[in-house]
C-alpha cells in the first residue's frame, strides 16, 4: 500500500483531510481517497483494512449505494435520463396567469412563456378558406364581418341622412320603362316580404315631379312608383310606398328614382322589409 500526502510534506495525517491510497486488489492497483482520521486510526491500531466495496471512505450499505441503476422517472446509472412522459405539469416551472407555452423567437429553440398578445400574433387569421382568428375590425359601428374574412358596411338599409342628387341623365320619360338610378340597397333571401321605402325629396324647379319606386335586382317593380311634386328652394316633401314581393334566392332590393327634367334631391331615405312567410 502506498500513501500519498497532498496537504503536508510529513506523514502527519489531518483528520479532516483526504489522502490518496494505492492498494492492491489482487489483480490491479486502485487509488482511493481516504479520510485522514481513518488512516490515523488504522496506523495506531496496527490494522488497516480497506474493503473492496468502499468508495472515498464511504462503505456501501442500506443507505449508501454505488453505481445504482435508477428506475422510475429518472433512469440509468452513471448517465441518468428522464423517462418519456414522466414530467407532469406540477413539476414544471410555475408561470403567470394567462400564459401559454410556445415559441416566438425565430428558429428552433427552447419553449418560451407567451403572453396572450404574443400567442395571438402567431395564429392564423381567418379567411374564406382558412380557420383562424377574427381580423381586427378597425373600430366604429358601421362595418360587419363578411364571409371572406373582411370587414365592410352592409349594402344599404337604415337611414342615410346625407342628400344625394338625382339627375335626368340617360333616363327616359315613362315610369315603367325607366333606367332607374339605384340609391340604396338591401339584400333579402327567399320568401314573401313586405318592402317599404320612404324619405323626403325636393327639386330645383318649382312643382316638378320626382318619381321613386322599388326595384328587385335592378328591375323596377310595377305598382311601386310614387310621384312627388316638390317645391323649389329646399322645401322637402315626404313620400312612402310599399309592396309585397316574392323573393327567390338572395336578391338586391333598391330604391330607384328619376326626374323628367331638372335636378331632384332625396334625403332621409329608408328601405325596410318584414318577412311574411
Amino acid at each position: 500500500m502506498e500513501i500519498h500526502n497532498y496537504t503536508n510534506e510529513s506523514l502527519a495525517f489531518q483528520d479532516q483531510d483526504y489522502y490518496d491510497i494505492d492498494f492492491w486488489t489482487g489483480t490491479q492497483f486502485v487509488t482511493k481517497k481516504i479520510l485522514g482520521a481513518t488512516i490515523r486510526a488504522g496506523i495506531q491500531s496496527g490494522v488497516f483494512i480497506l474493503a473492496s466495496n468502499t468508495t472515498d471512505d464511504i462503505t456501501e450499505g442500506a443507505t449508501n449505494k454505488f453505481n445504482v441503476t435508477h428506475t422510475g422517472e429518472v433512469t440509468g446509472s452513471a448517465a441518468l435520463t428522464i423517462s418519456a412522459n414522466a414530467v407532469t405539469n406540477a413539476k414544471l416551472a410555475q408561470i403567470p396567469t394567462a400564459t401559454l407555452k410556445g415559441r416566438t423567437t425565430a428558429g428552433t429553440g427552447n419553449v418560451e412563456d407567451l403572453t396572450a398578445a404574443q400567442a395571438t400574433a402567431i395564429m392564423n387569421v381567418f379567411t374564406d378558406l382558412l380557420n383562424g382568428l377574427v381580423p381586427a375590425s378597425g373600430g366604429g359601428v358601421v362595418n360587419f364581418l363578411r364571409a371572406d374574412g373582411s370587414w365592410a358596411p352592409p349594402a344599404g338599409s337604415g337611414i342615410i341622412p346625407q342628400a344625394q342628387v338625382i339627375t335626368e341623365t340617360a333616363i327616359g320619360s315613362s315610369v315603367t320603362t325607366l333606367v332607374y338610378t339605384a340609391i340604396q340597397n338591401i339584400f333579402l333571401p327567399t320568401g314573401t316580404w313586405l318592402v317599404t321605402i320612404s324619405g323626403e325629396c325636393t327639386h330645383n324647379l318649382n312643382n316638378t315631379s320626382t318619381f321613386v319606386g322599388i326595384a328587385v335586382a335592378g328591375v323596377y317593380e310595377n305598382g311601386t312608383g310614387r310621384e312627388i311634386r316638390a317645391k323649389a328652394g329646399g322645401d322637402y316633401s315626404a313620400f312612402a310606398t310599399q309592396k309585397i314581393l316574392t323573393i327567390v334566392g338572395l336578391q338586391t332590393i333598391s330604391m330607384v328614382a328619376k326626374v323628367p327634367s331638372g335636378t331632384g334631391t332625396i334625403r332621409n331615405r329608408v328601405i325596410s322589409a318584414i318577412k311574411l312567410s
